[in-house]
């Protein structure tokens, strides 16, 4: 419990004798070198551990300044206090339970001390000490993640499906208008929405990354999400095994190229369903977009059908530093597949 390194310990006592005895039975014990200061006062002792780092605290309940439990709540109090120790000329099992209670890791009769029992109870002290600081520490964390991972929802669910309508309904301004000037100022803003809608998606994936367990079906599910409420309905989402294993930037990108199929779809469709499907082979990962659109026909080029050229194009300048390749397809059944490809060894 207690290595064999110095053992700082403050002692609270007014007591001389009493003193003088806890110094001698921790000088006498033979496998830990105890170092000992004393402090008669609890305002010294308060003073002493404000500018020293001890590794334990003895404390007697009867001050000149402070008596009882009152000195174990004034030591706690402090901004660093470490482990306490109680020591009483009482042996009294309700002061002993309570002065636990309040905070106190051991409570140590004097009549019954000797240099064992007294240094054990120091070194379980160290102990538990540490471990209930590590458990304190591990909880603060633990709901702060938890409480980054309700903004990140919230943000996900309410804020990007927003911003997501605005972008759309921008676009769509745009192209009920004659006026040239105005439209560029339209689809400009609805290119600022859609940069937004990025950045916002990469600060919800760090704010994730922080849990360390979000899978790349959890992230197309957020996408799937998002984009619900320009569709209509939620996207079905598939990942084959494998896709997990890809790196965080090629992971965003695959996100991103997913958030731009669903926009597609929902602007220049009728679908009523779409499934998006993603795989990785070790060296390629492709993202397939399927929508069940009875408008597409294989004869019909993607300025006309299932995607606007200009739209089309501007996904592809969006991924081209990936050397990502897209194309479409009639899909089984009608309606239209894209698909995206990336080779994770083309990447600059």
């Amino acid at each position: 419990m207690i290595n064999s390194r110095t053992v700082r310990v403050l002692l609270v006592e007014d007591n001389e004798l009493d003193r003088r005895m806890v110094i001698h039975l921790l000088a006498s014990h033979a496998d830990v070198r105890f170092e000992v200061e004393a402090a008669s006062t609890l305002v010294e002792a308060i003073r002493l551990s404000a500018d020293n780092r001890f590794d334990c605290v003895l404390l007697d309940l009867t001050l000149p300044d402070s008596t009882g439990l009152a000195s174990v709540d004034a030591m706690l109090d402090q901004p660093d206090p470490g482990p306490v120790v109680v020591l009483s000329g009482l042996d009294d099992p309700a002061v002993a339970l309570e002065a636990v209670q309040r905070g106190a890791q051991d409570y140590v009769p004097k009549r019954a001390m000797d240099a064992e029992l007294l240094a054990r109870s120091i070194g379980y002290a160290i102990t538990r000490f540490a471990a209930e600081t590590e458990l304190h520490t591990t909880r603060e964390l633990l709901n702060l993640m938890h409480e980054r991972e309700r903004i990140a929802r919230d943000l996900q669910d309410t804020v990007i499906q927003m911003l997501f309508a605005t972008g759309m309904g921008l676009q769509g301004l745009a192209t009920r208008t004659e006026n040239e000037a105005l439209q560029t100022r339209l689809l400009e803003a609805a290119d600022g929405v859609d940069s937004a809608i990025h950045q916002l998606r990469e600060a919800i994936f760090n704010i994730y990354q922080t849990a360390d367990e979000v899978t790349v079906a959890d992230e197309l599910g957020q996408v799937a999400a998002a984009a619900e409420g320009s569709l209509g309905f939620r996207p079905t989402i598939r990942v084959v095994p494998g896709v997990d294993g890809i790196g965080r930037d090629l992971r965003h990108r695959l996100m991103t190229a997913a958030g731009e199929a669903l926009a597609n779809v929902a602007k220049h469709t009728d679908a009523t369903a779409v499934q998006v499907i993603a795989e990785f082979d070790g060296h390629e990962v492709v993202l397939r977009v399927i929508d069940n659109d009875r408008g597409y026909a294989a004869d019909v080029e993607p300025s006309i059908g299932y995607l606007d050229g200009e739209r089309h194009r501007s996904i592809e300048l969006r991924e081209a530093d990936l050397s990502a390749d897209m194309s479409i397809r009639p899909g089984q059944g009608g309606g239209a597949e894209l698909i995206w490809r990336a080779d994770i060894l083309d990447r600059p």
